[in-house]
C-alpha cells in the first residue's frame, strides 16, 4: 500500500489527519483512537520528518504491530485489529 492508501484506511477508523508542528517535524493525529498493547492503553500516533514518514510510522505503530486498537465515535467503542487486509471487530 502506498502511504495515501495507509492514511485513508487510517481515517476510515476516526478523522485522523496529518498536522506539522514545524517545518520538518509531522504527526498523525490520532483523533478518537486509543492502542491496547497487552494489558496497557497508550496513546499512540505516528511521528516523522515528512507528512510521508508520519504515516509510515503511525502505520507501524497500529497496524503491522497487530494491536488492538480502541475507537470512540459517537459515544459508542469499538475494538479493531489490522488483519492484512481490512480492520477487523474484535471481541474484548
Amino acid at each position: 500500500m502506498t502511504w495515501e492508501q495507509k492514511l485513508q484506511a487510517l481515517k476510515a477508523l476516526t478523522p485522523a489527519h496529518l498536522e506539522m508542528r514545524a517545518p520538518g517535524d509531522w504527526f498523525v493525529n490520532p483523533y478518537g483512537r486509543e492502542v491496547v498493547v497487552g494489558d496497557m492503553l497508550r496513546g499512540d500516533y505516528g511521528n516523522g520528518p515528512s507528512p510521508q514518514e508520519a504515516v509510515e510510522d503511525d502505520w507501524r505503530r497500529i497496524a503491522e504491530s497487530g494491536a488492538t486498537i480502541l475507537l470512540h465515535r459517537d459515544g459508542k467503542r469499538r475494538t479493531v485489529r489490522w488483519n492484512g487486509y481490512m480492520w477487523e471487530e474484535v471481541k474484548r
